[in-house]
């Protein structure tokens, strides 16, 4: 068994064949991507690329490592540069542009929990500097799996001037809240509305119980607000809880409607519908109810 010690928090094992990383010795997970051994002063002779992700987006995921069947590469020399890419990836301050996006911000965010202080330091500016990179797979990789829930409302309203997002102001976005009609409504959008203001929708009706319910039916983005935290304590949640409060027909609709759509699921609604009806029925205030589906 060969091994390389980064730092104290990270450590490379070569185990049965593959490269494991551990933090803080607990297994964190082996790597799938191995990229191309690059300087950072490097990165600008690409032209218009700007970080590894970019550059294997570019050629297609051909790096990922599921074109090695047809390249002999011994273990070690794989494990090497493994070590090598991680090193450069920690005296570079992680850097994340050294690295796969799918590797460098769960491990950065990993390395934020268990103490690591430049991890701490840098782990808000790496989120804010690769959304406003216009690079379109890192952007969406951000907003999907819920990094930009880790910036405060202060952070989030720099993020969206400095990325020249041309967003609904709030009173706009309340006007489409209170319709129902969510699916007219932007991720970004959904995120910076549940950091802006508590829920304050007057009135639930029959119409905005039918408005709400054809959101499933729309290509709703459901899994950017499993992802997102504040989206769910903020906003969901708290409607949820008011539908819950409403007259008898509100209710009995939102039920119905609801175990009628459980019967038939799809994969883009059955997780959220489940977690909907259990928040109506037991409330959100449940560690457990979130640690299923956050």
């Amino acid at each position: 068994m060969k091994e390389f010690q980064i730092n104290k928090y990270i450590t490379l094992k070569l185990e049965n064949g593959r490269t494991n990383i551990y933090v803080r010795r607990e297994l964190f997970r082996y790597c799938t991507i191995l990229v191309l051994d690059i300087l950072v002063s490097e990165i600008s002779d690409f032209g218009k690329i700007q970080s590894i992700d970019e550059l294997s987006d570019n050629q297609n995921d051909d790096l990922d490592g599921s074109s090695n069947d047809s390249i002999s590469i011994p273990l070690d020399v794989i494990f090497w540069g493994h070590c090598s890419n991680l090193q450069a990836w920690y005296e570079h301050d992680y850097n994340t542009r050294l690295l796969h996006r799918n590797l460098s911000f769960p491990l950065l965010k990993r390395l934020t929990e268990v103490g690591d202080s430049l991890a701490r330091r840098v782990f808000k500016e790496e989120i804010a500097k690769r959304f406003a990179s216009y690079h379109l797979q890192t952007t969406e990789y951000l907003l999907n799996e819920g990094y930009l829930d880790y910036l405060n409302q202060e952070e989030l309203e720099i993020l969206i001037v400095n990325s020249n997002s041309n967003l609904k102001s709030l009173e706009e976005i309340q006007e489409i809240i209170d319709s129902g009609y969510f699916n007219d409504l932007n991720r970004l959008e959904l995120l910076y509305y549940s950091k802006g203001r508590n829920l304050s929708i007057k009135k639930l009706n029959i119409k905005f119980i039918e408005n709400f319910s054809a959101i499933f039916d729309q290509g709703f983005p459901i899994t950017f607000v499993l992802n997102n935290r504040s989206i769910l304590y903020n906003l969901f949640f708290p409607l949820i809880k008011k539908i819950s409060k409403e007259d008898k027909d509100i209710k009995t609709l939102f039920l119905e409607d609801i175990d009628k759509r459980l019967k038939n699921p799809t994969l883009y609604n059955y997780e959220i519908l489940n977690l909907f009806k259990e928040v109506f029925i037991t409330g959100y205030k449940k560690q457990s109810v979130l640690d299923k589906f956050v």
